[in-house]
């Protein structure tokens, strides 16, 4: 599940003031439950002490009772007044005047009183031993009298054995006893009456508990909490629940019990939080010593209950989280208040932005509707701005995208122009290498016919040594030089022909050759021009970022086949380079070639003009015959020399040939790398298509409503 700006603000919020509240509860329960504590200490352990001195100074009262009446019964012996009416006397005044005594009584070694315990054998208050023991005791609201019973068995009689042991005050712990049939529960406190330093009887009071008890049930602390009077054994001695009256305090079977009895026999005063395994609750308990006489010490407690100490605590807990509850609700709605008059602008800028990212680029500022001069002021001027320059960056990915396309179209038609012309190219070179070839068979021809040309003037040089040698053959032999030199002249006429012809098509072929640098020159420029296209749309690319990067791939290869163009078109270039200087050679070396056939020509004519001439003079035979001699070896020479050149010349022509067909085969694979280009150029041509279609989503605005930019084609 995904929460709303709003939703994750508001909960934040309540969140951390939750923490506050939570913090403020819990420390105010700490504090609260502490500041309980600590008032319930000093209440239960104030009420402790203030009832532990009630209860001692009731018991203590029944203390100074038998301790007067000790001192009044020793004061008899020493007087020797000893009366056992008067002690009955004093006894039965006693109970009557102190409504808190159960009963008060005397008990005497044999004989010890007066020494006549014979004479009271099995009278009142007395038993079959005669000994004195007097007990006045109330029940039923009525004042009776009887003789002690069990005083000396050990267990029974400890309320007298024990004072008589040990010649110590003593405080009994609580018992029943039965009071004129009434079963009574009790507590016995007695001193020891001394005689020459000798026990010889002892005095004590009987204090109900039910007295004590009734003190014990005037404490009340908080709803539930009591008190307990416990005895120096840990029998309870008082307790608003009188069932648990005259049993062992819960605490003393509990583990650990042998450690508060210890600490309520030693005196103690100390506070603690326990179980109680009675109430089943957790409680808080105060103890605080009674002391009675010279007797080993009781204790009075008082038990609350812990959630009842906890109750005002609680109380207010509940309150503070009533209120914390309460605040939280006020400051959620205010919270919401708040949050929703900050999220609404913060929804708006979401839902331009959503607009914006399905290629809607027509927001403009105002539709933000933030007017504040704060952070979320700046967020929409800043979302504006971008807004506005990715709309300028989508007109100009359209506008480059447009010329891409355009200029992709133009190299198209650049490459298929460049490709006729290779085309063109090509043809021209063909009927160069055929020129070239013809050249070729032209050359040999006439390197045939200088041949012939030099073995003719070899002869002729024969001839003419002959003719010195026999003059008598000259003029058959001058007739056959005749026709022989106008052969030679008509050979040297063809070859002259030929010559021109050569030297005809060699100037074609240099034409031809700079119209071929003329389209190389083209097509260097048009790579140059691609390879600079397809750098731009790199950069264009660049810019457009990931809408791009397909076109920036298409304009890489582009770039790399405008370079291998160039390479190709240099390749081309240097070639025909090479060729024009050949073809120029060619054609300097066939005018001299030219020249030295006209020179030929002219000097066979002259030979001719001179056999004429020695046909008409025969007298001057001999000279005539040794001038042709001189002649015809000069022109075997010259022949020698034309047909030195006539190689060369036919060597330039086959080199012709050969760099004419290097360059078709660079025609051709530039007009290969032409028709690569136009395909490049065409998947261009689509990637810029595309790229239009992907810029096409977005919608900008128009030129009146957002600069000049250029609106996405639909």
């Amino acid at each position: 599940m995904r929460f709303k700006l709003q939703g994750k603000i508001i909960a934040l919020v309540l969140t951390v003031v939750l923490a506050v509240f939570i913090a403020i509860s819990a420390t105010t329960m700490v504090l609260n439950r502490a500041e309980s504590m600590k008032q319930a200490e000093e209440l239960s352990v104030s009420m402790a002490g203030e009832y532990a001195n009630m209860v001692g100074k009731t018991l203590e009262r029944g203390m100074s009772t038998a301790k007067i009446l000790a001192l009044s019964l020793e004061g008899m012996l020493e007087s020797k007044t000893q009366d056992r009416d008067l002690v009955n006397g004093m006894l039965a005044s006693i109970i009557q005047q102190n409504p808190d005594l159960t009963g008060v009584w005397t008990c005497w070694e044999p004989d010890a009183f007066d020494g006549r315990d014979k004479e009271f054998t099995n009278t009142q208050n007395h038993d079959s031993t005669g000994r004195f023991i007097p007990y006045w005791f109330r029940s039923e609201g009525k004042v009776n009298t009887e003789a002690l019973m069990d005083y000396d068995k050990s267990g029974d009689g400890d309320y007298y054995l024990i004072a008589k042991n040990t010649g110590k005050e003593v405080i009994m712990e609580p018992f029943s006893y039965d009071l004129g049939g009434v079963m009574t529960l009790m507590t016995t406190m007695t001193v020891p009456i001394k005689s020459g330093g000798r026990v010889v009887g002892a005095a004590g009071v009987d204090i109900g508990l039910e007295k004590i008890n009734e003190i014990t049930k005037e404490v009340h602390l908080y709803d539930t909490g009591f008190g307990r009077l416990l005895s120096h054994g840990g029998i309870v001695a008082g307790h608003q629940d009188e069932s648990r009256v005259g049993v062992p305090a819960g605490e003393i079977s509990q583990p650990g019990g042998d450690v508060m009895l210890k600490r309520l026999q030693a005196g103690e005063s100390w506070t603690e939080e326990a179980w109680s395994a009675i109430l089943k609750q957790n409680t808080f308990k105060s103890f605080a010593p009674v002391h009675v006489g010279n007797t080993p010490p009781w204790s009075f407690s008082t038990v609350i209950l812990e959630n009842e100490i906890m109750a005002s605590s609680n109380r207010v807990l509940k309150i503070t989280i009533l209120i914390s509850v309460l605040g939280l609700m006020i400051i959620a709605a205010a919270v919401w208040l708040i949050v929703r008059r900050i999220v609404k602008p913060v929804r708006k800028v979401a839902e331009l932005s959503e607009r914006a990212k399905l290629g809607d680029l027509t927001i403009t500022r105002d539709e933000f509707e933030i007017r504040s001069r704060d952070e979320l002021g700046e967020m929409a001027d800043s979302l504006a701005a971008m807004i506005e320059n990715q709309a300028e960056t989508v007109s100009g990915i359209q506008n480059l995208a447009n010329i891409v396309s355009s200029a992709a179209e133009g190299l198209a038609a650049l490459s298929q122009e460049a490709n006729a012309s290779m085309e063109e190219v090509r043809s021209h070179l063909m009927q160069a290498s055929d020129l070239s070839e013809s050249n070729a068979a032209s050359i040999e021809e006439g390197t045939a016919g200088v041949e012939e040309v030099a073995g003719g003037a070899q002869a002729m040089a024969k001839a003419a040594m002959e003719g010195a040698s026999a003059g008598e053959a000259v003029t058959d032999t001058s007739a056959g030089a005749v026709n022989e030199m106008n052969g030679v002249v008509n050979d040297l006429d063809a070859v002259g022909e030929k010559s021109r012809e050569s030297i005809a098509m060699l100037n074609q072929l240099e034409v031809a050759v700079k119209d071929i640098s003329g389209f190389v020159s083209v097509i260097v420029s048009i790579a140059d021009q691609t390879n600079l296209l397809a750098l731009n749309a790199a950069i264009e690319a660049a810019r457009a970022g990931e809408a791009g990067r397909g076109f920036a791939v298409v304009a890489d290869e582009v770039r790399k086949l405008a370079e291998e163009s160039a390479k190709a078109a240099a390749q081309v270039s240097s070639l025909i380079q090479t060729l024009g200087e050949s073809t120029r050679g060619s054609i300097a070396i066939t005018s001299e070639a030219g020249e030295i056939m006209g020179l030929t020509v002219a000097r066979a004519q002259e030979a001719g003009a001179g056999l004429q001439e020695g046909m008409q003079k025969i007298r001057h035979l001999v000279d005539t015959i040794r001038d042709i001699a001189a002649t015809s070896q000069e022109q075997a020479a010259s022949s020698e020399e034309m047909a030195s050149a006539m190689d060369q010349l036919s060597t330039g022509t086959l080199q012709i040939t050969n760099l004419i067909r290097n360059i078709s085969d660079a025609s051709e694979e530039t007009s290969r790398a032409a028709e690569g280009v136009a395909t490049q150029a065409q998947e261009l041509s689509e990637r810029g298509a595309d790229l239009l279609d992907q810029v096409a989503r977005f919608k900008i605005r128009s030129d009146s409503e957002n600069r000049g930019l250029i609106p996405a084609n639909k």
